[in-house]
């Protein structure tokens, strides 16, 4: 954030630009001083006491302040001496003119001298008075976002319930995110279930705040469900403001111990049953997908609330696997297995080959043509969006731009990485751009391939 004296020095430098021998300026207001007024503090800067090298841009006195509705405005007080159409076109511009008292005019003559030169210096005055309210705005907006957070609380609403691996890294980032954001709010956690992600979304979309007090979090797969025709998706993922995410996810399927399942090629021969949640969520689709393009023989068993009931069912041997889990989710809320060798990895599903993974093959050594792997990206491929954040359409930019700058800040905190580290959790962070424009490149995929998406991750 611009600090005071920054605005100052931005102040000075205009008077400087203006104060340049080049070219004429009228000869009035030598050693006239201009104040710059920021919070509680004011700032003065002087004119050139030399007659030969006055200025007309620090002939005046801006300040930008923010009104009881929190609305910038910039008001700057112009020496009428410095001509009518000066004051006029600055006024045009947006900015609000008012006259001071009069400087001195020294003689008749130097009067006609002024008038004659306003034209000329109008562009060198407009320069400044923009240079000046650019370094007064900047600081003024920070301060109104800083403002409207202090003692507020910002929501992270999640789409899954306690214990998943969405739940465990906004938990985890709560307890750090709010020392970033201007004006430090307290940060909540809540949880929202259903249709695996959908019922928070639609919430977000249509009933949150869209004031810049709310993000959420769900899996990746929800972004793109209006484009796989769910009609129980009723928001426009364009819209929503994209914060940025805490992880590429590398997603696989694994199975337990007690399947006997010792190698994926095993899967193509023998039947095994997999742990899903509801029809929308990535576990159906992922499982689905590795059954109806590579052939396993699976059978989906859906409705489970998230990856931590699956969990449970595979401890009482109720199924025996699950597909599109992220090895993040394995380390953390599954350590407990991965670690004791009664659940293992047996497929790749996303990002690059991983070295820890070394043996285990990866769901692209499957694809036999382009068209292969642009389906296998659409569907496999998204679970790079990670643990995705987003708030309402219509939140302000300003609030945006202060969440995007937080969440990164955060990623970077040694604190917070200190924190993952004990959680087990990875951080790999994507800022609120790049989500957004992964987001639209993907859904600007063929229609052929999206009917064949929207096939093979039917699970019946």
């Amino acid at each position: 954030m611009a600090s005071a004296i920054d605005g100052a020095v931005a102040a000075r430098s205009a008077c400087g630009y203006l104060n340049h021998p080049s070219g004429r300026v009228p000869t009035y207001s030598p050693g006239a001083t201009a104040r710059f007024d920021f919070g509680r503090r004011a700032y003065a800067i002087r004119t050139s006491d030399d007659h030969d090298r006055p200025a007309i841009g620090c002939d005046c006195l801006l300040r930008c302040y923010a009104d009881r509705s929190r609305r910038h405005q910039a008001q700057i007080d112009i020496n009428p001496s410095s001509g009518a159409d000066v004051e006029t076109f600055i006024a045009r511009s947006g900015f609000v003119a008012r006259g001071s008292s009069d400087r001195g005019v020294r003689s008749a003559q130097a009067e006609k001298r002024k008038r004659e030169d306003t034209m000329r210096n109008t562009k060198r005055a407009i320069a400044a008075s923009i240079l000046l309210a650019t370094a007064a705005v900047v600081p003024a907006a920070a301060d109104e976002v800083s403002d409207f957070y202090k003692g507020k609380s910002v929501n992270i609403v999640v789409g899954h319930e306690p214990a998943t691996g969405f739940d465990v890294y906004a938990r985890v980032l709560a307890r750090h995110l709010g020392r970033h954001i201007p004006g430090n709010p307290n940060i909540v956690v809540q949880n929202m279930t259903g249709a695996s992600g959908i019922t928070a979304a639609n919430w977000l979309y249509n009933v949150a705040p869209k004031d810049g007090t709310v993000m959420a979090t769900f899996v990746h797969t929800v972004p793109f469900e209006p484009l796989m025709g769910n009609s129980a998706a009723r928001f426009d993922p364009a819209k929503f403001v994209w914060i940025g995410n805490m992880e590429e996810s590398v997603a696989v399927c694994g199975i337990s111990k007690g399947a006997g399942i010792a190698k994926f090629e095993d899967m193509l021969k023998k039947e095994t049953v997999w742990g899903a949640t509801g029809a929308t969520g990535p576990l159906v689709k992922s499982a689905a997908a590795v059954k109806n393009l590579l052939g396993a023989k699976m059978k989906i068993v859906a409705g489970y609330k998230g990856s931590a009931s699956v969990k449970i069912a595979i401890t009482r041997n109720e199924v025996n696997g699950i597909c599109g889990l992220p090895m993040s989710t394995i380390q953390s809320a599954w350590g407990d297995l991965y670690k004791s060798g009664e659940f293992r990895p047996v497929l790749q599903l996303s990002g690059r080959k991983q070295p820890e993974l070394k043996g285990i093959p990866h769901v692209d050594d499957y694809a036999k043509s382009d068209s292969d792997r642009q389906t296998f990206g659409l569907i496999f491929g998204l679970q790079a969006l990670g643990r995705i954040y987003l708030s309402p359409p219509g939140t302000p930019d300003t609030r945006r731009d202060a969440l995007r700058t937080a969440l990164l800040a955060t990623m970077k905190d040694p604190k917070f990485i200190a924190d993952a580290e004990k959680a087990k959790i990875d951080i790999s962070p994507m800022t609120g751009e790049e989500v957004e424009q992964f987001i639209a490149r993907l859904s600007s995929a063929p229609t052929a391939i999206i009917e064949r998406v929207k096939k093979a991750t039917r699970p019946d």
